[in-house]
């Protein structure tokens, strides 16, 4: 498994649907600490980079991150190759704002207003940067959230990838 050498440390509570009891603590050595949910998460900038790297294909890192207290980013990977029980989870488990990421970048425009109700803004910014607004991406890079910016390019990569495989006539079955 990679090792995320860090700088500082910040307690980072472990998820319990990955094994682990409740109430345990991982302690993890930061440079510094990124807030993508609020004050309700923090996560370690190595752990976004990692999760970039898991968005982008990296098996390895994906479950690395389902295996070590971070099973919503690693989920969020198989919710945006649409896999239904990844879906499910994020919303039954308390991650709704990652799912409504995830609708956001494929163009529910239902999924960016909830972003809106419930006071993501930076989450709005990424999932329309990642269903190619790319003025959404000039307001991220504006306000020097580069790591979301990063991210959001990450997901429209995937997310149109994903489409144009879906699109390709080619790929239809000819039966």
């Amino acid at each position: 498994m990679p090792k995320l050498a860090m700088n500082s440390t910040v307690p980072v509570q472990s998820n319990q649907s990955v094994g682990v009891k409740s109430g345990d603590f991982k302690t993890a050595k930061v440079a510094c600490v990124a807030y993508l949910l609020g004050v309700r998460r923090q996560y370690p900038v190595k752990v976004l980079i990692a999760w970039g790297e898991a968005i982008s294909g990296n098996r390895e890192l994906r479950d690395w991150l389902l295996g070590n207290g971070f099973a919503e980013l690693g989920l969020f990977v198989h919710a945006m190759h649409h896999q239904a029980s990844a879906r499910e989870w994020l919303i039954n488990e308390g991650f709704p704002e990652l799912m409504a990421l995830c609708g956001g970048a494929e163009g529910d425009a239902r999924a960016v207003q909830w972003l809106r109700n419930h006071d993501h803004p930076i989450l709005v910014q990424m999932a329309l940067a990642a269903d190619n607004d790319d003025d959404a991406m000039r307001e991220l890079l504006a306000q020097n959230e580069r790591i979301w910016a990063t991210l959001a390019l990450k997901i429209r990569a995937v997310k149109n990838g994903i489409e144009e495989r879906h699109n390709d006539w080619h790929s239809f079955n000819r039966d």
